[in-house]
């Protein structure tokens, strides 16, 4: 089920499914958002709970038990509730049932609080330890905008911009995008900026560190951009299809893909271990210009 939220600057749809924005439209009718043409990638902005990125041979294992769990977890592609609803916000919520505990032990709670406040949509991520022993889960978002946006310029004319200057370091993965440990400079242009190409996500996604707090997808071709807020982020990711399609994603991530060779959750790096009754909460602000 769709559920909208609007204001003078934008209209925001957001599915049950997953709780994903699928349609951020401006007053003069651009869309921001990738309308997930599967012939490239069928998705708009989903949320990864409770892994980031791939496990090593498809699962792991947590106290000796052995769990099939498939890329960026379940979340999705499930059914959240609406649990808040106001003029200006949503909260959707996804706890735990019987379908989770089949690849997941734990009881949490992953809710999800939207708040549209002028041009700018903020989203609150929180996961809570329901159980009786301490969780261990991460989660990161994966929103695709289109580029270009409104149709201006060409797909080589935009560009991400870091709102300061930083020295960020790239991981490096394996042949099976797993996490090999290592981490190198990656250079910017003028020291903030990295050029949108084609030929850019040939080799799958880049996951850098060291980033600044915000982001911006702009071009000098267009009046329209949007600015990613995540503030000290672990992660932050940059993908494409590699057979084209008019979009890139950029992906805030509190987690990352399994370090080559673990299996064992509790070994499993970049995962935040929550105590009982407690709860990790991060803060995403899309701001749409």
């Amino acid at each position: 089920m769709i559920y909208t939220l609007k204001n003078e600057a934008l209209t925001v749809q957001i599915d049950t499914k997953g709780a994903e924005v699928r349609s951020v439209k401006a007053a003069d009718g651009t869309e921001f958002m990738w309308q997930a043409d599967t012939r490239y990638w069928g998705k708009t902005a989903p949320w990864m709970f409770p892994i980031c990125g791939r496990l090593a041979d498809t699962y792991y294992t947590y106290r000796g038990v052995r769990y099939e769990l498939p890329r960026h977890g379940f979340a999705r592609d499930m059914g959240f509730a609406v649990t808040a609803a106001t003029d200006d916000a949503l909260t959707f919520t996804l706890t735990a049932n019987a379908e989770t505990k089949k690849v997941y032990p734990f009881d949490f709670s992953f809710e999800i609080t939207y708040r549209l406040v002028g041009n700018r949509l903020d989203c609150t991520l929180c996961v809570a330890n329901l159980g009786t022993e301490p969780m261990l889960a991460s989660f990161g978002g994966h929103p695709g905008f289109s580029v270009p946006l409104g149709g201006a310029g060409e797909y080589d004319d935009w560009k991400l911009v870091f709102g300061e200057p930083c020295a960020p370091r790239a991981v490096v993965f394996t042949p099976d995008m797993l996490d090999s440990g290592t981490r190198v400079p990656f250079p910017l242009q003028n020291v903030q900026e990295i050029p949108l190409s084609r030929a850019f996500f040939l080799h799958d996604a880049t996951f850098l560190c060291d980033v600044a707090p915000t982001v911006t997808l702009c071009s000098d071709k267009s009046a329209h951009a949007v600015t990613l807020s995540y503030g000290k982020v672990p992660y932050l990711g940059i993908w494409s299809a590699a057979n084209g399609g008019d979009f890139v994603c950029v992906e805030p991530w509190y987690g990352m893909a399994s370090l080559e060779g673990v299996t064992a959750l509790e070994e499993k790096g970049d995962m935040r271990e929550i105590a009982v009754g407690e709860a990790f909460a991060a803060e995403i602000a899309l701001i749409f210009h």
